[in-house]
């Protein structure tokens, strides 16, 4: 959840993502990873999206309440 990927639901981007790391194992040229491993390096792409999902599900909350 903390990762550059989580948008809060499934995109283009991840399956495009995820469907490369799929032919690299079946290849032969990914292997398994660690949770630490996966952490450190492989899951970063934009180090800002958790700042923004979150963000904008107070933004969300905050319209909410000011509109209900």
């Amino acid at each position: 959840m903390k990762s550059g990927l989580d948008w809060g639901h499934w995109t283009y981007a991840s399956e495009t993502w995820f469907q490369k790391r799929l032919v690299a194992i079946r290849d032969g040229k990914a292997g398994l990873r660690s949770a630490t491993l996966w952490r450190a390096n492989s899951l970063t792409f934009q180090s800002a999206t958790p700042r923004l999902v979150k963000k904008n599900l107070q933004d969300a909350q905050d319209w909410l309440e000011r509109s209900l």
